[in-house]
């Protein structure tokens, strides 16, 4: 025989656990196992994210803020994604708290860092092979002249001279 005390029922369901599942730029995943960088100007980035609980997982609700970019944290959401357009170079933070059915929030948090490079630092490239292409240039130019003056210097001598009127046009 059991006996059950009303009074005594708590109708508490353990805390949701954020998880933060991918993380997409302009339709390409980044690995999370590794530091997140995310291309230079991406046009969108999707975070995609889960609460793991047991009680009622539909009715688990979200609030993520992205440090660097958002003043403050987003109002609860039962959307299991959130998109970012046009963010700039930097380093920011996602961040991510899950609340459970009965909208008691968990004190944890799950958070991942991202960086964007800078379109400057994609410019310095070409910049620095623009600036040493002449340099290179010129002294591959200067070996093939060298190449060139030792191939002719080393012809018989009839050939050279010949060479050498024909080019004064001394006869």
């Amino acid at each position: 025989m059991s006996v059950v005390d009303p009074s005594q029922i708590t109708d508490y369901s353990l805390p949701a656990l954020p998880h933060i599942e991918a993380i997409t730029a302009d339709n390409n995943t980044a690995n999370l196992a590794a530091s997140v960088r995310i291309p230079p100007s991406p046009r969108r980035i999707t975070f995609e994210y889960t609460g793991l609980s047991l009680a009622v997982p539909g009715r688990i609700q979200f609030r993520y803020f992205l440090e660097g970019f958002d003043s403050s944290w987003s109002q609860p959401v039962a959307a299991r994604e959130a998109v970012y357009t046009n963010l700039g170079p930097g380093s920011y933070r996602f961040r991510l708290v899950a609340s459970n059915s009965e909208g008691c929030g968990t004190g944890q948090k799950t958070a991942i860092a991202l960086t964007s490079p800078g379109l400057l630092s994609n410019l310095l490239v070409p910049f620095v092979v623009h600036r040493r292409f002449p340099r290179n240039a010129r002294r591959c130019y200067q070996l093939r002249l060298r190449q060139v003056a030792r191939q002719f210097n080393m012809r018989p001598g009839r050939a050279r001279r010949r060479a050498d009127t024909h080019r004064t046009g001394i006869a």
